[in-house]
């Protein structure tokens, strides 16, 4: 799954009232004064021009769980004032934001019809956005007004990439005109295998960790029209830095390669694609690209990852986390993502359409569009 969740699908009541926020007491009283806290989730991404704030109710009562996280009327807020700040650091040497020069930039709330069904309400939830261009040299957070004037506020440099970022195969990433992605070299050792492709991800700017993934994408004939892109997406992985890289230091950016071995590539496309004489009103199919998709997510968002999933043994205790002030839980992080489409090199296509290394893909009715004079297209 990937790091870069979909804010429309969260969970509204996303953390229950536990055992968790019972800290030391061996003395739990379950019919304890509720107390209101606001549960916050809000993502920031520089490549999106609408930008969402999700802010629900901690589940709380004397009902069961399932009766609780059913009931909309108590999970959402009807008068809060939900602001998106715009500030910068005080210094080039600390962490605290500057809210006297800040923007403040009032969310709407909007209604949202296509959360999945499960144990929550579903599928129309409430959310608060706004519109604008973010800054990546700016400080991005969020300052929730409750009903009785109490402020929650919560803040995340932005994630910052450049297209120097990735670096696919032996391409330069400042240019990558000609460039292709390229399964077909052989390996030094063995002339039957092929080698693996790699692709170097740089560590931006605020960045903990990234996911991978490459795209295959192919078009069918049918009856004389070409249809649809049709997409075989493969995840590569997630790869975490061993610490944030903060560009206003001296420090370096750290550097990792993510490696994926060009046989299981065929071997995908022939699981996963079936057979031309399986796929009635197919003509043949042309190949058209592929991309590589790289997912960074700031240290906050990271962390807050980690800590939400299953602990994996009974005697793990993992400790809540929130970057929140003011008596919120959740997280206010960052995230950023590059696409590289390129091309498939010569020798790629040729062992798709003909297999005459592997044996995998002879039989799915892939046409080379690099062939001088070829018929791909209607």
């Amino acid at each position: 799954m990937r790091i870069m969740m979909n804010l429309k699908n969260l969970l509204p009541g996303l953390l229950f009232l536990t055992l968790a926020f019972t800290g030391c007491d061996d003395e739990i009283d379950i019919t304890a004064p509720e107390k209101e806290v606001p549960v916050v989730y809000a993502i920031f991404n520089q490549n999106e021009n609408t930008h969402y704030v999700k802010v629900n109710r901690l589940l709380q009562g004397d009902r069961s769980f399932d009766e609780l996280a059913k009931d909309r009327s108590i999970a959402e807020y009807d008068d809060i004032k939900v602001e998106i700040v715009e500030t910068t650091y005080t210094s080039d040497f600390n962490e605290e934001v500057d809210m006297q020069n800040a923007r403040y930039i009032e969310c709407t709330p909007v209604e949202v019809n296509d959360k999945d069904s499960g144990t929550f309400y579903y599928p129309n939830q409430k959310v608060y956005q706004a519109s604008f261009q973010l800054n990546e040299d700016n400080v991005y957070g969020v300052r929730i007004t409750l009903p009785d004037g109490e402020e929650v506020t919560g803040f995340s440099p932005l994630v910052r990439t450049t297209f120097s970022t990735v670096k696919p195969g032996t391409c330069r990433p400042q240019n990558l005109t000609g460039c292709v992605i390229d399964f077909g070299s052989r390996s030094s050792t063995t002339q039957n295998e092929f080698s693996a492709y790699s692709v170097v991800v740089t560590q931006p700017g605020f960045c903990r960790s990234f996911e991978t993934s490459l795209t295959f994408r192919y078009r069918e004939v049918i009856g004389g029209q070409l249809s649809d892109p049709i997409d075989i997406v493969v995840d590569l992985g997630k790869e975490t830095f061993e610490s944030t890289y903060d560009p206003r230091g001296g420090q370096a950016p750290a550097s990792r390669t993510v490696r994926f071995v060009s046989d299981r590539f065929y071997q995908i496309i022939a699981d996963r694609v079936p057979d031309l004489d399986d796929s009635p009103g197919v003509e043949r199919r042309i190949l058209d690209s592929a991309f590589i998709n790289v997912d960074f997510a700031s240290e906050d968002l990271e962390l807050y990852t980690q800590v939400s999933q299953p602990s994996e043994s009974l005697l793990e205790d993992k400790p809540p986390f929130t970057n929140l002030k003011g008596g919120g839980i959740g997280v206010v992080g960052s995230r950023n993502d590059i696409e590289i489409r390129l091309p498939l090199s010569t020798r790629t296509q040729e062992e798709l359409v003909n297999a005459t290394v592997l044996g995998l893909t002879a039989q799915k009715g892939f046409c080379n569009t690099q062939e001088p004079n070829n018929d791909c297209y209607p």
